[in-house]
């Protein structure tokens, strides 16, 4: 990677907005998992696995305004890493979700990110991502209108930032 720039930025257009709506994880130790992911001009156009073929990826609708992802970008004299850190919020408590839950607190992922205009980001597929910590929430019980849920954090580090898997990653081919 060389240290000088070729381009500019210009300013974007208005109509961006922040927020993330929904996440795909897939296992991070299946064969399926993504091993290399291509990209030309910033964004995602083919993935490779150990398989041959890509994995099933499981939706998480989020709840509007609550959960967040954000990257640090982290220097020092070695080089340059991408603190990757994501937060869910998920209201709603079922037997079946606890055990989802429990399941997604113990696994390895690669997770993608849905933003609210309906782009989607990839988190380190490298070294994967953990959940590293969360909270079930109860908030203290007192009025009916008080969210019962969970939040769970995960964190990721890698050697470059979240890649950009466009707005329909199903239609990025298999190599």
């Amino acid at each position: 990677m060389s240290c000088s720039i070729a381009t500019g930025k210009s300013i974007l257009c208005q109509n961006d907005v922040g927020g993330i709506d929904k996440i795909l994880l897939m296992s991070g130790i299946d064969a399926d998992r993504l091993s290399s992911v291509t990209v030309a001009t910033g964004v995602a156009t083919a993935v490779a696995t150990a398989s041959g073929t890509v994995g099933t990826w499981f939706d998480i609708d989020l709840d509007k305004y609550q959960s967040n992802f954000n990257q640090t970008i982290v220097t020092s004299d070695s080089g340059v890493a991408y603190q990757q850190d994501l937060e869910i919020v998920c209201r709603g408590v079922q037997a079946t979700t606890i055990d989802l839950f429990e399941d997604i607190v113990a696994g390895i992922w690669q997770i993608m990110i849905r933003d609210n205009n309906g782009v989607y980001y990839l988190m380190d597929f490298k070294k994967m991502v953990r959940c590293t910590g969360g909270s079930f929430i109860h908030n203290g019980d007192k009025a009916l209108s008080d969210p019962i849920g969970f939040t769970l954090t995960f964190s990721g580090m890698g050697l470059q930032p979240a890649i950009n898997m466009t707005t329909d990653p199903t239609s990025i081919t298999a190599s």
